[in-house]
């Protein structure tokens, strides 16, 4: 099972993290949920970037070092807080340790850290490097030549197939993460590439814009669909786009737009706040269902400026993308709305098993592609600086924190009417 640990980092004083097919975060804003999302993609990421570091002849320390930089770069020293951090992941035998290093004072100042590796990963470096210097050598040069780089791709496809037979289902061939306040993206179009070397975008924001911004050229008609939908897949994705959208998205030469049913055609950035949100979200969705990797997506508050019931049908769609391909995600949301029809896919699921007889009732009330399996579905709440997780025995998400979240506000309510029916005095 793939597996964060936090410890007295940032604003995250302790938390595990256990990722299943759908992991669910929930929290209010500044918890944390951002971060953990983040060090879950950061520690993965490293395994497909050791491949730039051994086409590189890094060795292993350089590599550590490397991250280190890195490391900081993706969450600034100024954020880590004053306390001596561990963090920690693991996927099958992949494990990787990041350690706050420096003076022995429990309040510390010190911008350096220490990598760790599993032994595992470390006799995988050795071999691999192995394999890069040993290709070069029999090219007796180290000019980058279309021979050079075929040799290279061919040693990089063998330890990538070697990685995925050793990690299994922990294995992650393709990631994306899909940022808070996307809808820049929507409006900005091509202009991403000022923002990049500005420096005002944080690395994985920025790699989010440079992804979304070639979507757009593929569905302009530049590049062939990977792997297109089956029928019926296609067909539950026009319906859900006309509800969510009110029409199609369009793509034609130069022009992005949503075509209404009445036949009106409207730009991008004319969209609602909401619906340019989600454009670069339904997009990337679609595009990792055609990938057909191994792929896991992160998504910032895909409720985002959503009304109650179209933050449902948002929730159904990532539903029906997780039970029609391998694709893992890891969601982060503010909404009680997004928790509750979660319970809803999740209930309709447990009661087609329970009750086969009933599946054509339960099917005129949620739609099958759109079930979760509650072994595959585990939600966690960050409350008190604390990582808790909030599935019930029964696989539910914990009724008793749905009610917390919104509890303060029937009691506020409550305390009203109390004084509204008391004596005047």
């Amino acid at each position: 099972m793939t597996t964060l640990r936090i410890k007295d980092f940032s604003c995250v004083d302790e938390a595990e993290l256990h990722l299943s097919q759908l992991t669910i975060l929930i929290g209010p804003q500044a918890t944390g949920k951002s971060v953990i999302t983040k060090l879950v993609y950061f520690f993965y990421d490293i395994l497909d970037r050791q491949f730039r570091a051994l086409e590189d002849e890094e060795d292993l320390e350089s590599f550590r070092m490397t991250l280190s930089a890195d490391f900081k770069k993706w969450f600034p020293p100024s954020a880590w807080g004053g306390k001596k951090f561990e963090i920690s992941f693991t996927a099958g035998a992949f494990f990787v340790k990041v350690t706050r290093v420096g003076g022995r004072k429990k309040s510390m100042d010190t911008e350096s850290v220490r990598v760790v590796f599993s032994p595992w990963f470390e006799r995988q470096y050795a071999a691999t490097l192995k394999s890069y210097q040993e290709r070069r050598s029999a090219r007796s040069n180290r000019n980058r030549s279309p021979a050079i780089l075929d040799d290279f791709w061919r040693v990089r496809e063998a330890a990538t197939k070697a990685l995925e037979q050793e990690l299994g289902k922990e294995y992650v061939g393709w990631q994306l993460f899909v940022p808070a306040g996307r809808s820049f993206f929507t409006s900005v179009g091509k202009a991403i590439a000022a923002f990049e070397y500005s420096g005002m975008l944080d690395p994985l924001t920025v790699k989010f814009g440079r992804f979304f911004a070639a979507i757009r050229d593929h569905r302009r008609g530049r590049f062939a669909r990977a792997r297109p939908p089956d029928e019926a897949t296609q067909r539950n994705r026009n319906e859900m786009m006309k509800k969510l959208f009110g029409g199609n998205i369009t793509f034609k030469s130069e022009q992005e737009y949503v075509e209404s049913d009445d036949g009106r055609k409207i730009p991008f950035a004319s969209l609602s706040s909401g619906q340019q949100e989600l454009l670069p979200l339904w997009l990337s969705l679609e595009y990792s269902q055609e990938a057909g990797e191994k792929n896991i997506v992160y998504i910032e508050e895909p409720e985002a400026h959503l009304f109650p019931t179209a933050q449902s049908q948002i929730v159904e769609f990532l539903a029906s993308v997780i039970s029609e391909s391998e694709t893992k995600m890891v969601v982060t949301t503010h909404s009680p709305y997004v928790l509750s029809q979660i319970n809803i896919l999740l209930k309709a699921t447990a009661l087609a098993q329970d009750k086969p007889e009933q599946l054509a009732r339960i099917a005129a009330v949620v739609n099958p592609r759109s079930w979760l399996r509650r072994s595959s579905t585990v939600a966690y709440a960050i409350v008190g600086r604390r990582l808790r997780r909030i599935t019930d025995e029964e696989g539910l998400l914990d009724g008793d924190y749905l009610d917390e979240v919104s509890g303060h506000l029937a009691r506020e309510f409550s305390q009203l009417v109390e004084i509204e029916l008391s004596d005047d005095k």
